[in-house]
Parts: C-alpha cells; sequence; structure tokens
C-alpha cells in the first residue's frame, strides 16, 4: 500500500483545524469566571504551537513562510474579533500566538539526541 495519501491526510488535518481555531476564536463566549490568571493567553499560545507544530511537518524551508501564514491568521482573528461586536480586539493575544508559534518552533529545532 502507498503511503502517498498520507500528506493529503495531514493537510486536511490542518485545514480542520484551522477552520475550528477560527469558528472557535468568533463565536460568542459565553460568561465564565476566571479561575485561572491568563486562561486566554495559555489558549492562545496553545493553539498557534499546535498550528506550527502540525504545518512544520514540511521542510525547514517552508518555516519561514508558515510562520509569517500563522502569525497574519492571529492577526486577522484579532481584527475579525474587534469587527464582530460581543469579542474585543486584543494585542496580547496576538503576542501569546507568536509565543506559540515561537516555542513551536523551538520544538520543532531541538534535534533528539540519538
Amino acid at each position: 500500500m502507498s503511503a502517498d495519501w498520507r500528506p493529503r491526510l495531514w493537510r486536511a488535518v490542518f485545514v480542520v483545524t484551522v477552520l475550528t481555531i477560527l469558528v472557535l476564536a468568533l463565536a460568542p463566549m459565553p460568561p465564565s469566571p476566571r479561575s485561572v490568571p491568563y486562561a486566554d493567553k495559555v489558549q492562545h499560545a496553545f493553539a498557534f504551537f499546535v498550528l506550527w507544530v502540525m504545518g512544520a511537518r514540511t521542510g525547514w524551508w517552508r518555516k519561514l513562510p508558515l510562520a509569517g501564514m500563522l502569525l497574519g491568521l492571529g492577526a486577522l482573528i484579532e481584527v475579525a474579533q474587534g469587527l464582530t461586536g460581543y469579542r474585543e480586539a486584543s494585542l496580547p493575544d496576538l503576542a501569546a500566538d507568536a509565543l506559540g508559534v515561537a516555542l513551536g518552533w523551538g520544538l520543532v529545532a531541538v534535534k533528539p539526541a540519538t
């Protein structure tokens, strides 16, 4: 059996993950008590960390464009949230997105000892 279907499947999972994050980012948030400080920033960083790791399965030459695309996505999400009327745009959220990308890049860059 050929493994030719795996890259297409991986790209499809990546696209579905991006779309899921978009829906969650733009959906109205139910009121909830904030028991963990900066939980929202941790969620942003984690989401973009996951996107980075998923997208980084390609060659190293694509890392910089991937980082730019993910940060652009984060910026677009913030602008869209500001336009909804029930969410707000936040520069610290975009910084958390960038932190998630940076942590992902650092993780992928670390080569395991052989």
